[in-house]
């Protein structure tokens, strides 16, 4: 990751792109949105 990037934001990022791939995975791309990812990663 970017170097001085404050942890709380990289936590941020790494929960947002794990809730993203899981629900790929899960439902498809097409079928995702934002309100979804955002409550998978809580």
């Amino acid at each position: 990751m970017e170097a001085g990037v404050d942890r709380r934001i990289r936590k941020t990022r790494e929960a947002l792109h794990a809730a993203l791939m899981s629900l790929v995975v899960e439902r498809g791309y097409d079928a995702i949105t934002v309100e979804d990812i955002l409550v998978a990663a809580e």
